[in-house]
């Protein structure tokens, strides 16, 4: 889309909370179908449509990340770039106050 005012994005983040990028992208590709196969633009309600026919891997592999998440908080892993710059990532993703 190329205005993102026309879509709940509160509702979408709530109903979709562990869904990865590729999931979400997923359901959107989906939504595009959904609409264009009636002629029209997509909306809120497609894209929730087809999240709801998706289980996310954080759900389907949640044994393995939570394995994944005790290793690494164990110290036994390092981070793969300097504190500065998850801090930096960060700023970039708020964007200015």
């Amino acid at each position: 889309p190329h205005n993102l005012q026309g879509y709940d994005l509160e509702r979408l983040a709530y109903e979709t909370p562990d869904f990865s990028g590729a999931e979400i992208e997923q359901a959107l590709i989906e939504a595009m179908y959904i609409g264009y196969s009636q002629n029209r633009d997509f909306t809120t309600d497609d894209i929730l449509e087809a999240a709801s026919q998706t289980v996310p891997l954080a759900r389907t592999a949640q044994e393995q990340i939570e394995d994944l998440q005790a290793w690494a908080a164990s110290g036994k892993a390092r981070m793969a770039s300097r504190d500065g710059s998850l801090a930096r990532l960060k700023r970039q993703i708020q964007g200015p106050d």
